[in-house]
């Protein structure tokens, strides 16, 4: 993605009013999404297109190339195959243990018995990478965890896919103590930062990982996890994955445009193009169902009633696990209503 590409968005006539129009993004697009000194280095994220925010692996290096010491310690939920990967089976925890010069140390959580073989060939006699395979709980790993992590909970990366709460094992880490610099998380892509969406924890979907295309397991919402982690600001958002970083780590990362979450969000994933082109966006399938979710993305329309539309829009995926929507405020984390 040379710098010099024009950016490339979802077309603005098929939005809300405005809402992807590349001059909406113009200013940040002038001052950069990069940090001022960071040279591009393109990369495919999980989208499979080329990237225009920081890997994990570029962020950590310039960490530590700001004076931040590395623990070289990562936790992994949901590690599949344990492959690097590409596309939408991209893993930045997977890739960094591909890195001989960071030479991580690794706990690895997988709960679908069919990759167990593939995961005991590729690390079972590694003494840096330890293997916790079968269906965990947030409680679980976090224990697991805290055996094993470095002093004052310092993690370098802490990467969550699991289809089944994820905010809860995020949430469920950081109180017991783990702090790490990085948070990377799959999340329900469609509903906007100042709503807070996640699914009650269900230990029925034990070493299930098909949820089918209505998406019965649910991630958790960009503002789920900013409520479940108050002291991370979010960095980007890349298609259907978020980055968090630690509050104090912040400056080291960011870019020199100054972007809101809802705008981190509008840019990440709203207008992706993928968003309406690939047939597993939660936007082309709910639009198979006659439903919009970018009325979401509507500022026009008050958050109460987003977040009712939000409620209907699982009711109308037949979703049959217990989940919450609230509505909160983006500076604070704070919830300003509920169910």
């Amino acid at each position: 993605a040379p710098e010099s590409a024009p950016l490339l968005l979802y077309p603005a006539a098929f939005s809300p009013p405005g809402e992807c129009d590349p001059r909406s993004f113009a200013a940040a697009m002038t001052a950069g999404l990069l940090p001022v000194d960071e040279p591009s280095r393109p990369w495919r994220d999980v989208s499979g297109q080329f990237s225009m925010f920081l890997s994990v692996g570029a962020a950590l290096k310039r960490l530590e190339r700001r004076g931040v010491a590395l623990s070289r310690f990562v936790v992994n939920l949901g590690a599949a195959d344990g492959a690097c990967g590409w596309g939408s089976l991209f893993d930045p925890a997977n890739c960094l243990l591909k890195d001989k010069a960071y030479n991580a140390t690794t706990v690895l959580f997988e709960g679908a018995k069919e990759v167990f073989p593939l995961l005991w060939e590729r690390f079972g006699s590694s003494t840096n990478i330890h293997l916790r395979l079968g269906f965990t709980s947030p409680r679980l790993a976090a224990r697991d965890v805290s055996v094993l992590m470095p002093k004052f909970g310092d993690i370098d990366l802490l990467k969550v896919d699991v289809d089944n709460c994820d905010a809860c094992f995020v949430d469920a880490l950081l109180q017991s103590g783990a702090r790490p610099k990085l948070i990377h998380v799959e999340i329900t892509d469609f509903i906007p930062p100042d709503l807070a969406a996640t699914m009650v924890f269900n230990r029925r979907l034990k070493g299930n990982r098909t949820c089918g295309e209505l998406g019965e397991c649910m991630c958790g919402s960009v503002g789920e996890f900013l409520r479940v982690a108050p002291g991370y600001w979010l960095l980007h958002i890349e298609y259907v994955n978020a980055l968090l970083v630690r509050e104090d780590l912040y400056q080291h990362l960011a870019g020199a445009a100054e972007m809101s979450d809802d705008d981190k969000w509008r840019l990440g994933w709203l207008c992706h193009p993928l968003r309406t082109l690939s047939d597993w966006s939660h936007s082309t399938i709910f639009r198979r169902l006659g439903k919009d979710v970018t009325m979401l993305a509507d500022r026009r329309v008050p958050v109460g009633e987003r977040r009712r539309f939000a409620e209907a829009l699982f009711e109308a995926k037949s979703v049959r696990r217990e989940y919450i929507v609230r509505a909160r405020t983006p500076a604070s984390g704070a919830i300003a209503s509920q169910r």
